[in-house]
């Protein structure tokens, strides 16, 4: 298995050893029907991977809990599922910057907290932020935000980012069943740097929804 950038590459081998001169004949008669086996058995991998994706992610227990209360320095924008991640990297950079530069300590996991999202277009509005000890100056397009202590209803979800949708939806679900009303702002605390754990697997994800 060998990781490319449009995906997985897969490669199957057949080695033995023959003695010459059967064994080596029988070998080199034998290649014709195992390379179309092999060609025949990796388009059905293919075909079958490509209709059932592993699923790389898992959500921990679902439980109420408490965040907050914190100081963060913010900033703020619109995307698509697809565009977050991206934007994401540049916002937190920007954050960054300013907490060096008023001399702020950070404390904490990064997070986003979501304000909205319209189900036709798929664009979020959502904020990115980085918790400090004590509480900053806006600036610019960064702001200064005091979050008092929110009741949540909260799982951890471990997995790669793209893989979220899957406990979003048990986490709903779990709403559903149990009668439970929460505000659709939620929260995502990440627990993992992606630059220092390069398998995604372990990467870990709180999803906390504010309780009404």
């Amino acid at each position: 298995l060998e990781k490319t950038e449009g995906g997985t590459n897969i490669t199957w081998k057949f080695t033995a050893d023959g003695n010459y001169p059967m064994g080596r004949l029988m070998l080199n008669l034998m290649k014709g029907g195992m390379k179309k086996s092999f060609e025949k058995g990796l388009a059905n991998l293919k075909e079958y991977l490509e209709g059932n994706p592993p699923v790389l992610s898992s959500l921990g227990e679902i439980t109420t809990g408490k965040i907050g209360p914190m100081f963060a320095l913010m900033t703020g924008t619109n995307g698509t599922m697809e565009e977050v991640g991206a934007q994401m990297g540049q916002m937190y950079g920007d954050i960054m910057n300013e907490i060096s530069s008023q001399g702020l300590q950070m404390v904490g996991a990064p997070f986003s907290h979501y304000l909205s999202f319209d189900q036709e277009t798929g664009i979020a509005e959502y904020l990115a932020g980085i918790p400090t000890l004590t509480l900053g100056i806006s600036s610019g397009d960064i702001l200064a935000r005091s979050y008092p202590e929110i009741e949540t209803l909260m799982g951890e979800h471990l997995g790669p980012y793209d893989e979220m949708p899957v406990s979003y939806g048990k986490l709903m679900e779990y709403c559903e069943a149990n009668q439970i009303e929460v505000e659709w702002e939620p929260f995502e605390f990440y627990h993992t740097d992606p630059t220092s754990e390069p398998n995604v697997t372990k990467w870990k994800t709180v999803i906390a929804f504010p309780l009404k």
